[in-house]
């Protein structure tokens, strides 16, 4: 007994001194896998713990390569998680365009194969609390990103809202996550969702030791992290873990999937290292990773997701009308200028929104439609403001652009924010802690109604942030459907569902009169609309009033024909929370009043 006491003491003092060489003050928390040693950075976020680069899974390296990750086991020392884990293979950033894009971008020589790591950021003290918890996924094409990019650190997010904890997952990445060989299990093709899952379930088992909650768990991703949490929904439908999602400029209908049924692109791979046929994976195992990576580029091969009907499904439409999709509520949005890709600093294109519309915006629109005719609650944004501190003025709101907003990183290069960048940025957090802590009416208590639901074709409201120079405008990007929406991959009538086609063809409701201004103001401050019922299939069951110059518009709810008009761009009239409008932007964000939340 003696001797037992005298070595828990041993290791007692042992850890108090691994603690007291750690940077800042030392914090400690007892996991399922072991101790966990985390630190404060007095300098940046002095009430802000972090524990950085935490291992949730086994190393998928050796025979493990191209396999589905394993749990990690427990650790054989405390662990001082004093530094980001390795972030996952993929192509190092080129160097032009840096100057402006290098705190979108993990840094140079980073990854490293034995990267399934996450990072906790929780205020100080958590330990004693019970949290909500943001589990963030980021983006970047399901081919690059990771968990120390600059811009999306959230110790300052933390910091200022000391209520909430931001666990960062880094997922396999490329043909190392995505490699669609023939000699894989096809339902194991996916191994980066299935690395987020892991993740994912580590947090569940494990973060109530940081003062988290495991029962107020919300998934956030961006770009390609939001069309990874919008798969999550559907694939663990029955057992989401998370209570609510929050999907940045990304949708299930955004088309990512890879077609190769034959495997041809790994094949090609194996043939470059001269491995035959048969040995394909075991021979490729033998190879670095790094010079796969660059036989990879060289050989101009791509690898991405593929549908296995596991992970990633080939309907989704159908999927969602019938309930099969986590029933949480979820927040999805888009910037302005979505077709701009961070890096590329210039004039904004004549067609910048094009690319956006089509790749960002019909994907977002449709799914918020999907969610309300299946009941689903969802809340809408548009972000559309620029600062030249972040990006030259020119870009507008490019894909990416709210991120340093939400997570509050805005300030760290290129030169002090604005007041107005700085009050924006806690305008977006607050909205988003609202979500957070409450993902079922957080947000309407704040004043932001959701989309109402409805058949397909149901006008849908929502806010635009930091347009002209209005922090918040509710009712602005009613998001009725651009023209362009209505052709391709996303015409509706064209999707192969009886059921779904019968949503969109709902009687037209008896025309109704609404005032509204005959013009708005450039700054758009002027007048506000006060909605006092929400508004259906664009269909008002009380007058709204608006204030300001009064203009008789007639409007109903779509019908098949107005559908068609939609279609060749002939119906221009829409309804925003109570304002009528002409959908004059063709990247369907049109220009009601405003109504400052």
């Amino acid at each position: 007994m003696k001797l037992k006491t005298f070595r828990a003491l041993a290791a007692i003092a042992a850890l108090a001194g691994r603690c007291l060489a750690l940077p800042g003050a030392c914090t400690t928390v007892h996991t399922k896998n072991g101790i966990i040693n985390g630190f404060t950075d007095s300098s940046a976020a002095p009430g802000v713990v972090q524990f950085l680069g935490i291992p949730y899974g086994e190393a998928p390296v050796g025979d493990r390569r191209w396999l589905p990750a394993l749990p990690r086991r427990p650790f054989d020392a405390p662990l001082d998680a004093l530094a980001q884990g390795p972030s996952c293979p993929q192509t190092d950033p080129p160097i032009t365009g840096r100057a402006w894009s290098a705190e979108f971008l993990i840094r140079p020589g980073s990854p490293g194969e034995d990267c399934l790591y996450l990072n906790v950021w929780a205020p100080l003290g958590a330990s004693e609390k019970s949290l909500p918890v943001v589990v963030w996924i980021h983006g970047g094409g399901f081919t690059e990103g990771g968990g120390d990019v600059a811009y999306q650190i959230p110790a300052k997010w933390v910091q200022r809202s000391q209520k909430h904890i931001v666990v960062g997952i880094n997922y396999r990445l490329g043909l190392f996550g995505f490699p669609n060989a023939a000699g894989l299990d096809p339902k194991e093709q996916n191994l980066g969702l299935l690395d987020q899952r892991l993740g994912i379930e580590w947090v569940r088992d494990n973060i109530a030791q940081f003062g988290g909650d495991p029962s107020r768990i919300i998934l956030w991703g961006q770009s390609a992290g939001a069309v990874s949490v919008s798969y999550y929904q559907y694939a663990f439908a029955e057992d989401p873990i998370a209570i609510g999602f929050i999907k940045n400029s990304g949708s299930p209908f955004i088309s990512v999937a890879v077609s190769d049924p034959t495997h041809s692109n790994f094949s090609a791979l194996a043939a470059g290292f001269g491995c035959t046929k048969e040995d394909e994976l075991n021979c490729l195992r033998k190879i670095p990773f790094r010079e796969i990576q660059e036989y990879r580029v060289k050989a101009q091969l791509s690898f991405g997701i593929v549908v296995d009907e596991k992970m990633v499904f080939s309907n989704y439409p159908e999927r969602t009308l019938a309930g099969k999709i986590a029933q949480g509520p979820a927040i999805t949005g888009t910037t302005r200028n979505e077709g701009v890709i961070p890096g590329n600093p210039g004039p904004l294109p004549a067609n910048a929104t094009v690319p956006g519309d089509s790749r960002y915006g019909c994907p977002a629109h449709f799914e918020a439609s999907l969610r309300g005719a299946a009941g689903l609650t969802t809340w809408r944004y548009m972000y559309s403001a620029n600062f030249t501190n972040i990006m030259p003025g020119g870009q507008g709101a490019f894909h990416s652009a709210d991120l340093p907003l939400f997570f509050g990183t805005h300030d760290i290069a290129r030169g002090q924010s604005t007041p107005f960048e700085y009050e924006l940025s806690n305008v977006m957090q607050d909205l988003y802690l609202a979500f957070i802590e409450d993902p079922a009416a957080g947000l309407t208590k704040k004043g932001w109604e959701p989309t109402p639901p409805g058949p397909l074709g149901t006008i849908q409201t929502g806010v635009d942030l930091g347009h002209n120079g209005v922090l918040i405008q509710k009712g602005m990007a009613a998001w009725t459907t651009p023209p362009i929406c209505w052709s391709g991959d996303y015409r509706l009538a064209t999707i192969p569902s009886a059921r779904l086609r019968a949503t969109i063809s709902h009687p037209s409701a008896p025309k109704q009169t609404l005032q509204a201004p005959r013009s708005l103001p450039g700054n758009r401050t002027g007048y506000k609309v006060r909605a006092s019922v929400p508004l259906r299939s664009g269909r008002p069951r009380q007058h709204d009033k608006v204030s300001g110059p009064p203009s008789a518009i007639e409007t109903a709810s779509p019908s098949p024909r107005d559908m068609r008009k939609m279609a060749s761009g002939l119906h221009s009239t829409s309804v925003a929370g109570g304002a009528v409008f002409t959908a004059d932007d063709p990247c369907g964000a049109p220009r009601p009043t405003i109504l400052k939340i």
